[in-house]
């Protein structure tokens, strides 16, 4: 799990989880009390996600932060418009 800034500066890097956790229990385990993320975020933040996040939205946003992430494509849509995919690459 690696957090990283516009810059390209890496500011975290953790590696010792279970191969069993995904991305959305990860980053959970990373916003408790004393973990480096938790230090780190501040409300009004800015943090861009891929869909592998999805669990974890509720407790990020709870926290002020701006959270953007692709948007998921509906069951019954075998894909996005031309509109849809070009707002869905966009972090505005």
């Amino acid at each position: 799990m690696a957090c990283i800034l516009p810059t390209g500066r890496c500011v975290i890097l953790e590696s010792l989880f279970w191969a069993s956790n995904n991305d959305a229990r990860m980053t959970s385990y990373l916003l408790e009390e004393g973990q480096p993320l938790n230090e780190l975020m501040r409300p009004g933040d800015i943090v861009v996600l891929d869909r592998g996040f999805n669990d974890v939205l509720p407790q990020l946003e709870a926290r002020g932060l701006k959270v953007f992430m692709p948007s998921f494509l509906n069951p019954n849509q075998g894909q996005f418009t031309q509109q849809q995919a070009n707002e869905n690459r966009k972090v505005k």
